[in-house]
């Protein structure tokens, strides 16, 4: 009997490190990890390119995949979707031991509860801020508002204050 594989879902605040996690575990040969890539209507930051982190898409060609049921997760963040699709799960799975996926703490629940999941083990890390100026607690985790905000300013694609700030409260309601 074939072992069952391990996904792995990151999750977290905005801005707390997930990808920084990720990449990190994929840089180790030894752990023959994937990623499960995410659709996104967002512009690639820099550095970025379709098919390493993300598949770019257009807004369209998102809501054509919701339709279509192609999604295991997908949400909305400020103007920006992202969701991970029943494909990308499938081929990393095919594709590795351990598939990593790096989402929101709402995509992690909606990920964890979905029938794809049960072809494989699952578990569930969240990361948190590690700071002490606390943005908000929830359920005894604290969340630093600087933290957040650095992270997210650092690695912004060009977003809008306004659109810092709804981050920030996403991470808030995460």
């Amino acid at each position: 009997m074939e072992e069952k594989k391990l996904a792995v879902i990151i999750t977290g605040p905005s801005g707390v490190g997930k990808d920084t996690i990720v990449e990190s575990l994929l840089a180790d040969a030894s752990l023959d990890a994937v990623r499960a890539l995410r659709h996104t209507n967002r512009q690639p930051r820099s550095g970025e390119e379709s098919g390493s982190t993300h598949c770019f898409v257009s807004t369209d060609k998102f809501q054509q995949l919701v339709s279509e049921n192609a999604f295991i997760e997908w949400n909305q963040s400020g103007s920006h979707l992202y969701g991970t699709t029943f494909d990308s799960f499938n081929d990393a799975l095919r594709k590795g031991r351990l598939v990593l996926l790096d989402v929101g703490v709402i995509s992690a629940l909606n990920i964890q509860r979905s029938v794809a999941i049960q072809r494989c083990k699952v578990l569930m890390i969240f990361l948190s801020p590690v700071e002490k100026r606390v943005l908000f607690s929830h359920g005894g985790i604290d969340i630093a508002a600087d933290v957040l905000r650095r992270r997210i300013e650092g690695r912004s694609s060009g977003e809008q204050v306004a659109e810092v700030a709804d981050r920030l409260e996403k991470g808030k309601e995460d």
